[in-house]
């Protein structure tokens, strides 16, 4: 078998070029049509177990429920129990709101 020409060489180069064009636009499209899906975006502040009868003990007006993370830990910012970032508290005028700190890879640990 021989080797391919410099034209098959070229040609193929394009051929892989535009595959890769049209994949990109494809996988572009799809994700514009998912800009508007609407997801609950949660942060967590920390968590604490307890058996149903400590809660309905515990759960009272003016109680305090330690959590098991320090004061100055980072709050965990999930989309569907999944994490997705760390953050911090923030004022936005009257209302809260969370400063972003890193974003989480899949793997857990940041970009």
């Amino acid at each position: 078998m021989s080797a391919p020409s410099d034209g098959a060489a070229r040609n193929g180069d394009k051929i892989g070029k535009d595959v890769a064009a049209v994949s990109a636009s494809s996988d572009e499209r799809g994700l514009e049509a998912l800009r508007d899906v609407q997801l609950e975006v949660t942060v967590e502040l920390g968590r604490l177990q307890l058996s149903l009868g400590e809660l309905a003990q515990r759960l009272v007006p003016g109680n305090v429920l330690p959590l098991g993370k320090a004061a100055d830990a980072p709050l965990e910012v999930r989309v569907h129990s999944r994490l997705i970032a760390r953050a911090e508290a923030v004022a936005i005028g009257d209302r809260r709101g969370v400063r972003i700190l890193e974003v989480v890879r899949d793997d857990g640990g940041a970009p």
